[in-house]
């Protein structure tokens, strides 16, 4: 039986673990591999299969200081390279920038996947460095693989010369709808709903602002979700007297039973690689409106056949699309979900991989 490591960042909760969780407990169920994972640090949040071995690096992951960064970075690829050896690994798949990076450095000669989730900036210091080591590594990587085509497409403007599949993340539709029909501890009324960090990049700002201009005072905003911006996210609602009908849930290990019964799930993102929960919530029998950000909108909705999508950043069109799903008879109908979601199949997207473990 071939070995096999997924190295993952951490397995917190998260979007990005999420997707890991679904593609290591999938790869696990294959059952003809044996299958480990190495994290930064030992917390584990979901459920994995029985018989995977965590190893993890002992190293944090919220280190501020630069020096201390790079230190630890230097730390994490000797002992990615001493696990890979130790164990010997036949096949490592890597999730995320930096393990990608740790993945490639590592001298261990084994079959190595590297994914990319996100669209590749070179706004900082730090993103220079990134992109400069992608460029030097990823020729190095036996495949490479991008989670939507906006993803390969941000890729190669920055790395040439090498090939990108396309293989979307894994979502494990079942429990999703199993979950979804969930009740709410409590009777929210009629209201729409964001999820995701509380974060800029998830533009809650942006959807507290448009749902401050529906108009409809018996309407709530359902935020689920934890992050740095929660107080000035709570601010911004006062500002605009919006308070009393915005709601931090906070973090919730079952967002979907929000979507399910929500009016609306709004995707407010100024930037994503795929939009996970953009996916969830049409698993969730949901309709959506989105920003048609870069990049994973316009595919997962399929250029607006499964949803709204809004010009990025347009606020008063956000919301007279939330208006317009809301209160007006559209196209755009739950039925067509199961279609939307079909594609993102735990399985079907595990065989995807499964295809690359042997080639």
């Amino acid at each position: 039986m071939k070995k096999i490591a997924f190295l993952v960042p951490t397995l917190r909760f998260g979007g990005g673990e999420r997707v890991a969780i679904n593609l290591i407990n999938g790869i696990s169920d294959l059952e003809c591999y044996e299958v480990s994972v190495i994290v930064y640090d030992s917390q584990i949040d979901y459920d994995l299969n029985l018989g995977i071995e965590v190893i993890s690096l002992n190293e944090k992951t919220d280190l501020k200081n630069k020096i201390s960064r790079f230190c630890s970075f230097f730390r994490k690829s000797i002992k990615v390279d001493k696990i890979l050896k130790k164990k010997e690994i036949d096949i490592a798949i890597s999730v995320m920038s930096s393990m990608n990076i740790l993945l490639l450095l590592a001298r261990h000669n084994c079959h190595k996947i590297v994914t990319e989730h996100n669209i590749l900036m070179s706004k900082t210091v730090d993103d220079f460095i990134t992109i400069l080591l992608k460029k030097i590594l990823y020729r190095k990587a036996n495949h490479v693989v991008a989670v939507s085509s906006g993803v390969k497409e941000s890729l190669l403007k920055y790395v040439k010369g090498i090939l990108v599949h396309v293989i979307y993340n894994p979502l494990e539709l079942n429990l999703i709808r199993k979950l979804s029909e969930e009740k709410l501890n409590c009777d929210l009324g009629k209201y729409i709903v964001g999820v995701g960090r509380l974060h800029r990049q998830k533009g809650f700002d942006l959807l507290i602002k448009a749902f401050s201009l529906v108009g409809d005072h018996e309407l709530k905003l359902v935020l689920v979700g934890e992050g740095e911006e929660k107080k000035k996210l709570y601010n911004l609602c006062v500002e605009l007297g919006v308070e009393d009908r915005v709601l931090f849930k906070g973090f919730s290990r079952n967002p979907y039973k929000y979507m399910r019964n929500a009016k609306c799930f709004v995707l407010s993102s100024r930037w994503e690689g795929f939009g996970l929960v953009l996916a969830e919530a049409l698993a969730s029998k949901t309709k959506v409106v989105a920003f048609n950000c870069k990049s994973g909108p316009s595919e997962i909705l399929d250029n607006g056949k499964y949803g709204i999508l809004v010009e990025p950043g347009n606020v008063n069109q956000l919301s007279k699309c939330i208006a317009k799903l809301i209160y007006e008879d559209t196209s755009i109908t739950i039925l067509d979900n199961e279609n939307a979601v079909s594609r993102f199949d735990m399985y079907k997207v595990v065989g995807q991989y499964a295809k690359l473990l042997i080639s």
